[in-house]
């Protein structure tokens, strides 16, 4: 069995002065290390936070504002292309007409030639009967 003599007394003075002392230069420094290092990382972490949350404010502001300009661009694409598609039925138009007004003027110049024609067929078809006419009286 143990029986405590004088050595326990020193052996826990040494260990207590021991611990104090590394307490003072040791533990104490070290704890207040620690504990500004958990603070800075905490205020770096605060930060990285608010700066990525800014970041999603303005990720998505240029979202929507992306989508407003496609939108603007889809709306000016649609009236320039509803723009293009009248023009291009004023020009069908205005080509039709021009060449109803073209057909127009051939059927009249083709019905004055058919006129021309018929008047002078019928002439030629008296002047044709009348030199008939004469020869068979003639011979009779």
């Amino acid at each position: 069995m143990l029986t405590p003599d004088w050595t326990l007394p020193v052996a826990a003075a040494v260990f207590l002065t021991t611990l104090f002392i590394l307490n003072r230069v040791l533990f104490r420094p070290l704890f207040q290390v620690l504990a500004e290092r958990r603070a800075r990382t905490t205020q770096v972490s605060g930060r990285v936070q608010e700066i990525l949350d800014e970041h999603q404010v303005l990720h998505e502001q240029y979202q929507q504002e992306l989508a407003e300009e496609r939108q603007a661009g889809y709306k000016l694409a649609e009236s320039v292309r509803t723009e293009s598609l009248k023009e291009g039925n004023n020009r069908v138009a205005q080509a039709r007409r021009q060449a109803e007004s073209m057909l127009a003027n051939a059927r009249s110049e083709i019905e004055a030639d058919l006129d021309s024609a018929k008047r002078q067929l019928t002439r030629e078809a008296e002047e044709t009967a009348r030199i008939l006419a004469d020869r068979i009286l003639d011979r009779a």
